[in-house]
């Protein structure tokens, strides 16, 4: 919970357009803003770290990982480029897609975060907890709801009109970034980690994995090889990086194809090995009580 509610203040909506010119002070205040939010959610998990001992040094480190890929994706020089080429903008997407949202899973964000606030505020965000439960909580985090999900964020902002419009619009922009890395956190808690009661074992996860592989290598074969351009946003700006629109979308379509797809496939062997090391787990996934 504090992880899901600490995602949203990096990703505010401020006034400033999403790409483009615009008031130095916007953009200078858009940056502080994402700093300074990080800042805040550093503060949280640090001092949770620090409370529970022995300390243990692995997830500090995810966590550092973790916000080192959101500056990445959200600063310069990646974000102003954003602005110019469809490639480098699937590329602050991958950021925060397949790199922050999985080392956020692995540094127990969600825990430490929780221990880093006041006894007051661990109340305030128990009773929170409680509701979100209470109003059916665990059927969302179900492992095939949350792939359909993941799914449904990554086509839906890919039609044309929608990742238009959030070029256009600061506001819908960060809605789109929040979208994706909600969505692939717990993507990935599920794979990875467990969310409440339902979990994923080796054996589903594979599978879990080779769906979502599929899908999102389609969506990326289909971009690369479209002999239309998606995006005409992006028709004025590709030429001064010596490319064409066609072309900047072509390798915008093989990195959603090659690295991402490379992730999956990654993964899907680690949870092969740990199935082949452990051959008597159960195949079901686990039923929440």
């Amino acid at each position: 919970m504090p992880a899901f509610l600490c995602a949203a203040l990096f990703f505010l909506p401020d006034n400033a357009r999403a790409h483009g010119p615009g008031p130095v002070q916007d953009v200078i205040g858009w940056y502080a803003l994402i700093i300074g939010n990080l800042s805040l959610i550093s503060f949280l998990y640090i001092r949770g770290w620090r409370r529970k001992g022995p300390r243990e040094w692995g997830p500090l480190l995810f966590f550092i990982g973790a916000v080192l890929a959101v500056l990445a994706a959200l600063l310069p020089p990646i974000d102003r480029l954003s602005e110019e080429l469809l490639s480098i903008h699937m590329i602050q997407h991958m950021l925060l897609m397949m790199v922050a949202a999985p080392l956020f899973v692995f540094s127990y964000s969600d825990f430490f975060m929780r221990v880093g606030f006041s006894s007051k505020g661990r109340r305030r965000l128990w009773r929170l907890q409680r509701v979100f439960v209470g109003g059916g909580m665990n059927r969302v985090t179900r492992p095939l709801l949350i792939a359909g999900l993941y799914a449904l964020v990554l086509w839906i902002w890919h039609l044309p009109r929608l990742y238009e419009s959030a070029l256009e619009n600061r506001a819908i922009h960060n809605v789109q970034h929040l979208a994706f890395f909600i969505s692939s956190y717990f993507f990935w808690k599920v794979l990875l980690r467990r969310i409440g009661r339902p979990a994923l074992n080796s054996a589903a996860g594979i599978v879990y994995l080779f769906v979502t592989s599929l899908h999102s290598t389609a969506l990326g074969v289909l971009m690369a090889l479209s002999p239309q351009i998606w995006y005409p946003f992006y028709a004025h700006t590709t030429g001064t990086h010596g490319l064409t629109a066609l072309e900047d979308q072509q390798v915008a379509g093989y990195i959603m194809w090659m690295p991402a797809g490379i992730s999956y496939v990654l993964i899907a062997a680690w949870l092969t090995l740990r199935l082949l090391k452990d051959p008597d787990e159960p195949i079901t996934v686990a039923k929440p009580n």
